[in-house]
């Protein structure tokens, strides 16, 4: 997940996580021109607040745009049935610590990264 430690453990601003984030894709893009990306949003939390929603649902658009104007794929990891229709992690897809996936909302995930991920999900997908 790009930027999740930034934005929750460290407390950045949403617009030094989409910068931070942003330099990371140059970095890989630089790197590594011609391997495909898939980018995945962060979700939220059990005990995300509105104040902090907003914030998560700003930099997954930014870090949205910036993906795609480097030609990687952007997965969205907050959305349902990942997370309540207030916008929090569901607790059925939620691991012990409200903070993380379960087994179920991980499965959901690489399914979207598969299905949404362009090629690099195609790449991660079984013939």
């Amino acid at each position: 997940w790009t930027g999740m430690n930034d934005l929750r453990s460290d407390g950045q601003p949403p617009p030094v996580v989409v910068e931070r984030v942003t330099r990371v894709m140059d970095m890989v893009r630089a790197r590594f021109p011609d391997v495909p990306v898939a980018v995945v949003g962060i979700p939220p939390q059990c005990d995300t607040k509105p104040p902090g929603l907003e914030s998560l649902h700003w930099v997954n658009q930014k870090v949205k745009e910036a993906a795609e104007a480097r030609g990687m794929a952007f997965v969205d990891a907050d959305r349902p049935p990942l997370n309540t229709p207030e916008g929090q992690l569901a607790p059925g897809v939620a691991a012990r610590d409200r903070k993380h996936q379960n087994l179920a909302g991980y499965g959901l995930l690489a399914k979207w990264i598969r299905e949404e991920g362009g090629a690099a999900g195609a790449a991660l997908t079984p013939p």
